[in-house]
């Protein structure tokens, strides 16, 4: 199993958790609807983390994006992802999400994903789709698919880089009924954005891809 993030991780990863289950709770009495939790980046649901102290850069991200942080002793071991905290929210909550899509490139990790909620969300199984395939793509084909006028979605967006692109960020907007979360790549950009303004050609495109435009 592949080391990963950091206690900023973790701390992010828990506000998502408790957005889940807050919004379970707003929608407890709106039976009209029914309630989709959507992940485009799942991983393997389960990560070591690299160590259980943030580094200083780590820190600074994390005051950054969600104000003081105190530093903890000791961090779990493994990292439990965005996937599994959504099934654990939804077990937990009067009003469950009726459907998972889970997302992932990797089939690897796909497989771990897929063995990981066999062992541990059983019960939950059925209600869970993996698909291992690009995100925009999958998210194309999932928006598709469902039924817009009876349906709302928690739709959760934290690449590994600039796989998101901003046509599909536009599409989700389309549906009027998703809630999405976009983590976005901010340290890519930067990369890539050099400071004497050349930019490679492939740098560019890529760019391009996820700001919806060159201006």
């Amino acid at each position: 199993m592949r080391q990963f993030g950091g206690s900023w991780s973790e701390s992010k990863l828990n506000c998502v958790e408790n957005y889940a289950l807050a919004y379970l709770q707003v929608m407890q009495k709106q039976h009209w609807y029914i309630l989709h939790y959507v992940d485009a980046f799942a991983g393997r649901g389960k990560q070591v983390l690299k160590s259980s102290t943030p580094s200083s850069a780590e820190r600074l991200e994390l005051e950054s994006f969600f104000g003081d942080y105190s530093e903890r002793a000791d961090t779990e071991t493994f990292l439990v992802g965005s996937s599994l905290r959504a099934l654990s929210a939804s077990r937990s909550s009067a009003r469950p999400f009726a459907h998972f899509t889970l997302i992932e490139a990797d089939k690897s990790s796909c497989d771990e994903l897929e063995a990981v909620i066999q062992s541990e969300f059983p019960d939950m199984k059925d209600k869970v789709d993996v698909i291992c395939k690009d995100a925009n793509v999958a998210l194309n084909e999932y928006i598709d698919l469902v039924d817009w006028t009876r349906t709302r979605a928690i739709v959760f967006l934290d690449p590994y880089g600039l796989e998101v692109r901003w046509e599909t960020v536009v599409r989700l907007a389309t549906t009027g009924a998703c809630d999405v979360w976009y983590l976005f790549p901010l340290g890519g950009v930067i990369r890539m954005m050099t400071n004497d303004g050349r930019i490679p050609e492939r740098w560019q495109v890529r760019l391009d891809q996820l700001f919806g435009t060159h201006e």
